[in-house]
């Protein structure tokens, strides 16, 4: 109609992480949108070589060595 407003959020997203040792941590994002849950994310993370762990202070200037993977939610357009 003529003179009408729309506003619109769009997706709504809640984020959890949680650190389950000192090495390793997950993350994960739900997603509601479109009248349903999603996941928008979850990653793993483990630290492999830590400098402080080891006792130096660095490894030419590299202080840690992590690897991580998941399904990553990369944002384009509006996001």
């Amino acid at each position: 109609p003529k003179g009408a407003s729309t506003f619109n959020i769009g997706q709504a997203e809640v984020g959890l992480s949680s650190s389950l040792s000192d090495r390793f941590s997950v993350a994960l994002a739900i997603a509601f949108g479109d009248d349903a849950l999603s996941i928008g994310s979850f990653t793993a993370d483990y630290l492999v070589w830590s400098a402080e762990d080891s006792g130096t202070k660095s490894l030419l200037g590299i202080k840690s060595l992590n690897v991580g993977g998941g399904q990553f939610d990369i944002p384009f357009g509006i996001d």
